[in-house]
């Protein structure tokens, strides 16, 4: 509080409304990063303290677009769906991000690359990778609350889209998906138990806790009028919101830039189509199965859960648009891998 007197939640009278304690609805992951930055590079030295996250953003960056190269085969391809991955502004737009959005995005495509070296891979099916795997759900409870899903069920659109070719057993799935849930739960009962000394009471850590999930949940905005969703504000449905990110908020500029709802049909119309010719000696032949759909169906679901689940909280809070790159990633990954020119 003597760093930024005017901002933040601790000791700021009006601060939300009437809030004047810490922050609780949130872990702190993201202050411990900015308390280990403040240490390397000094306090009030905020340009030096984003090249941090930036610098990580960069080296986690190369390790997820390694991945994705060689999972296609590399070449062309892989050239074309590591574009496809980084060019939308979502990729990139919050590198500098001192708070959870960056991080929690960052290891997230550290679980999905591991999943993809862990199902395609028999020289990554090690005890550590599973280690990793619970060291990274930690890691994201340690951020975030918003990625309880994605941090969860991540593995499951990648259990099903490499099941058929790689024989992916349902020990390998749950292990996955036991050591990274459960360490994710981990970090959260950590974060109440230091809410729990904070209040130096249980029951009202408690009611802290679970009046910020009910509020979030509500199927009202009931806290400001927010212009990048467009809503009756007294009332939500129990998929507005996740509607509104799939056609259109996801969408937009700042995010994909591309109509994500349109380009999950592409998806499946492609699965019908099966060939296009746009000229002579240009043939295109898609061999989208059934399961890869299964797959993406599954994506739409994990990135919308929290939509659906925490409408208040993703009706009001529009950088929730960033849990959709996991949906954009496996309409690119389709598209990509099942695409083949065939001669006339």
């Amino acid at each position: 509080s003597d760093l930024l007197p005017t901002r933040g939640g601790v000791g700021v009278p009006g601060w939300n409304g009437s809030h004047t304690g810490a922050y609780t609805h949130y872990p702190p992951g993201p202050e411990y990063m900015g308390w280990l930055g403040f240490h390397i590079v000094g306090v009030r030295n905020f340009g030096l303290l984003r090249l941090l996250p930036i610098t990580l953003s960069v080296l986690v960056g190369l390790f997820f677009l390694n991945t994705v190269f060689a999972m296609v085969g590399g070449g062309l391809r892989g050239l074309i769906l590591c574009l496809l991955l980084i060019l939308p502004p979502m990729y990139s737009n919050f590198m500098h991000g001192l708070h959870h959005q960056q991080y929690a995005f960052l290891m997230l495509q550290m679980q999905m690359s591991l999943s993809i070296r862990y199902f395609t891979r028999p020289e990554w099916k090690k005890a550590w990778v599973i280690i990793a795997f619970a060291l990274l759900g930690f890691a994201q409870g340690w951020m975030t609350f918003d990625y309880a899903f994605l941090a969860t069920l991540f593995v499951v659109p990648f259990f099903i889209f490499y099941r058929p070719s790689h024989s992916v057993s349902w020990l390998s799935f749950i292990t996955i998906g036991l050591a990274s849930g459960l360490s994710y739960t981990a970090a959260h009962l950590l974060h109440f138990y230091q809410v729990v000394l904070y209040y130096g009471d249980y029951q009202k850590a408690l009611n802290d806790f679970v009046g910020s999930a009910a509020h979030r949940a509500l199927n009202s905005s009931n806290q400001r009028d927010v212009p990048n969703l467009k809503y009756d504000p007294k009332l939500i449905g129990p998929l507005t919101v996740a509607k509104d990110f799939l056609y259109r908020v996801a969408g937009r500029g700042k995010y994909l830039s591309v109509n994500l709802i349109n380009f999950i049909w592409l998806i499946v119309g492609l699965r019908l189509i099966k060939r296009i010719q746009f000229k002579k000696g240009w043939i295109f032949e898609f061999n989208i199965s059934t399961n890869d759909l299964l797959a993406l169906l599954s994506a739409v679901i994990v990135s919308s859960l929290w939509s659906i689940v925490m409408k208040q909280h993703a009706h009001i809070h529009g950088f929730i648009a960033r849990h959709y790159f996991f949906c954009f990633f496996f309409c690119c990954l389709i598209l990509v891998s099942r695409t083949q020119k065939v001669e006339a």
